[in-house]
């Protein structure tokens, strides 16, 4: 829950908005609200095939590799599996990677 909690924080703080698939889920938000925040895509900014040999960018496939197993497509679901794969990638890079992540 500590991981959990830093990504909800952070998030706030600086405005961001993580998701694993961020051009399908801005589309989709965007026709309800106005977002300005940042966001963050796992899929696309993180180089899974080249840090981790992963070949697929599906979230439960990933999480697969990671050694995790979820129930997928599942709001809810989803989102924890989505600050778990961050909590696991971002323990095995270098920190000015996962800034590189946050800058403009």
């Amino acid at each position: 829950m500590g991981f959990l909690l830093f990504c909800i924080q952070f998030s706030f703080l600086y405005k961001i908005l993580l998701s694993h698939n961020a051009k399908f889920d801005k589309t989709f938000l965007e026709q309800i609200v106005d977002i300005d925040e940042k966001w963050i895509c796992t899929k696309d900014d993180i180089k899974w095939f080249e840090k981790y040999n992963i070949e697929s960018m599906k979230l439960e496939y990933i999480l697969f590799k990671l050694g995790y197993w979820y129930e997928a497509h599942d709001a809810v679901a989803d989102c924890y599996a989505v600050v778990k794969m961050l909590e696991e990638s971002l323990s095995k890079v270098e920190e000015a990677e996962v800034i590189k992540l946050f800058d403009d």
